[in-house]
């Protein structure tokens, strides 16, 4: 291509990059299109460049990805023009014109990468800034790259209503700070620019080294998450970047969706396999967005991923079942899975047919959400087949006579640390049999007598996976009460009591708590709770939900997305309120408000007294219910530990 402005060469060793004609639209052409949104695409022997262009808010941003090659080894970004440069509380740096110039917002430090051939991330690390230089004609930065990697950098532009986006960047509420849960990496983001985290050259990468192989991959589950957050909290603070930012996400998912309508990961294997619940994760962002309004873009690619899921089963003799991975659709590929498994044909299934539950219940609750926004009930005998089939299966409960001792047995292995250390010498010697010997072999008695519902509520991941994985009890949870919510059911309460009432009688949730390996199960159990407290008045619930979210707080995460009462999943976006953002950073909010029914679970989860105060507008309405009575907000304190409910019985408009 012809020579472009963006680059020159300083001498054989850096390579120079001028930000203002970054976004020129000089070179670039238009990929991807959406509702008051494009982006655009450039690209040289030097660099790649996407630019997300929001017109109606005069917004710009740019991944930048700079190959320096073996000639050069630095890359130089250069901004004319009279700027002062300034941290801001949202993380990152502003670049603010003495001028009219426009205003540039740096999220997170230029990045330095090593991908492989799929653009999974093998390493990376904070460029080394060579050398800054701050002169009154504008900014410059250098910045080392080492052989093999390429420099990766993200700048938002604002070239009108500047005043707006200084305010949005130059404040937060306390609510924006506070730690969310990531549903796949089981990190947290609790700033505007942890969002960058995720968000890299255009994609949607989890933040976290995925075993096996130590990789960073696309996660379009992650993307879901921080959908939600962005959702939740452009509810809650009114600004307007929230809205931007869910609307790049969206299309940094659709960007990396294949013909097919399928996502790859290669989180295991060099196949570059898929991970379907990731792919259900899409298909719920896809269609949360499309549900505010239509789009031929987004419901092109809903529909596509819609129609690969129900294509992701294997039909049994009893009825479809949603697939957990693209390897189970082979011998070739089970034998590259990464962990133990029994082939089996019970009901008739294939034999690399793991059954593994969860992915096999969000699939049915991906397509019926796709069913319900787009009025296309295509797929509709799949989900009929596949709910059919669960019912049976969770119904089967054979060998009682046996699983019900060695259920207790399992359960010693759970315990948390202060009630394991009372156990007499004898329950002591049972359970270390139990951990080293039982364990390790419940997949043999799962081959002869399948069951998932265990007498203790315990509910199976799998009849095909070897081990006894406790920690997804709190993911089935959750998604059996996603289920009952979703389709207004009963058909799974019986399951659905079992499986809360062995979380509360085991005591499981504080051995989560106790282990670093198992805490990422608290914020799914708490987004259980949330959906229980959605459907069920009862105070047990909300109880519950406040000693998950202390639980959290305790454990180093962050709260489930959901929580912020703006999943469209869960509560349609003209019956969701805002969250009231609390003055002190040791309150949390649960945000259960639907329609009509206006309530928050407010929890102090420090060990202080702690002032019951707001600075949104919802928050300063919120009447809050004591023991004792009804006070304003103003007037109250919370005790350390404690938690309130509040409501609104007069609509605030």
């Amino acid at each position: 291509m012809a020579q472009d402005t963006v680059f020159s060469l300083i001498d054989s060793m850096t390579l120079e990059i001028q930000l203002v004609d970054v976004f020129s639209p000089n070179g670039s052409n238009e990929v991807l299109r959406l509702r008051d949104m494009s982006r655009f695409h450039k690209t040289n022997t030097h660099f790649e460049i996407f630019r997300d262009d929001f017109a109606d808010a005069g917004a710009q941003c740019i991944f930048l990805r700079a190959d320096a090659n073996d000639a050069n080894n630095q890359v130089r970004v250069t901004v004319e023009g009279s700027y002062r440069m300034i941290a801001s509380p949202a993380g990152g740096w502003l670049l603010h014109s003495h001028g009219n110039g426009p205003t540039y917002w740096i999220p997170r430090a230029p990045m330095t990468r090593t991908l492989d051939k799929l653009a999974r991330i093998v390493s990376e690390q904070t460029a080394s800034l060579i050398n800054m230089d701050l002169e009154p004609s504008g900014i410059s930065a250098t910045f080392s790259v080492p052989r093999g990697q390429i420099l990766d950098l993200t700048i938002w532009r604002f070239n009108a209503g500047t005043a707006r986006w200084l305010d949005e960047l130059g404040r937060t509420m306390v609510i924006e700070k506070q730690p969310y849960f990531v549903y796949a990496s089981h990190t947290v983001c609790s700033s505007l620019a942890d969002f960058y985290l995720h968000l890299v050259h255009g994609h949607v990468y989890g933040n976290h080294w995925a075993w096996p192989n130590k990789l960073k991959i696309c996660d379009e589950l992650d993307a879901y998450a921080l959908y939600l957050i962005a959702n939740g909290l452009e509810r809650a603070t009114e600004k307007k970047l929230y809205g931007l930012l869910r609307r790049q996400i969206v299309a940094s998912v659709i960007a990396r969706q294949e013909p097919d309508g399928g996502f790859r990961h290669g989180e295991w294997t060099d196949l570059f396999e898929s991970h379907n619940r990731l792919i259900n994760g899409a298909i719920q962002l896809l269609a949360a967005e499309l549900e505010r309004a239509p789009d031929p873009t987004l419901q092109q690619a809903l529909a596509s991923a819609t129609s690969y899921i129900a294509r992701q089963m294997d039909q049994t003799e009893i009825g479809a079942w949603l697939l957990h991975d693209s390897l189970e659709t082979s011998e070739e590929g089970m034998r590259l899975y990464p962990s133990p498994w029994s082939p089996s044909t019970w009901l008739g299934k294939s034999r690399t047919n793991l059954m593994i539950l969860n992915t096999h219940m969000d699939g049915i609750l991906a397509l019926d959400r796709y069913r319900e926004v787009s009025h296309d009930d295509s797929h509709s005998n799949v989900v009929a087949s596949a709910r059919d089939m669960m019912k049976t299966v969770l119904a089967y409960r054979p060998a009682e006579w046996l699983y019900r001792p060695l259920m207790k047995l399992m359960a010693l292995t759970v315990l948390p640390k202060t009630k394991q250390e009372a156990l007499s010498l004898p329950a002591r010697a049972l359970k270390r049999i139990t951990w080293k010997y039982l364990m390790p072999r419940f997949h043999w008695l799962m081959n002869i007598a399948p069951r998932f519902i265990m007498p203790d509520g315990f509910v199976a991941r799998s009849i095909g996976q070897h081990g006894y994985s406790h920690r997804y009890q709190a993911v089935h949870v959750m998604d059996i009460a996603r289920y009952r919510h979703s389709f207004n059911t009963d058909e799974l309460d019986d399951a659905l009591k079992q499986a809360v009432a062995f979380v509360v009688n085991s005591h499981i949730t504080k051995f989560w708590r106790e282990n670093l390996s198992s805490r990422d199960s608290l914020p799914f159990w708490a987004e259980g709770l949330y959906l229980l407290c959605l459907d069920d008045p009862a105070p047990r619930f909300r109880k519950l939900l406040a000693e998950a979210m202390r639980d959290i707080h305790e454990s180093g995460l962050g709260l489930p997305p959901s929580l912020l009462g703006a999943c469209p999943e869960a509560v349609p976006p003209n019956e969701q309120h805002p969250t009231p953002s609390p003055r002190d950073a040791r309150i949390w909010i649960a945000n259960l408000s639907q329609g009509s029914n206006y309530e928050w679970l407010a929890v102090n989860i420090s060990r202080d007294e702690v002032p019951l105060q707001f600075n949104n507008n919802v928050g300063k309405n919120v009447i809050w219910q004591e023991n004792s009575g009804t006070h304003q907000h103003n007037a109250g304190m919370l005790a350390p530990l404690q938690w309130v409910m509040g409501s609104m019985p007069v609509r605030q408009e």
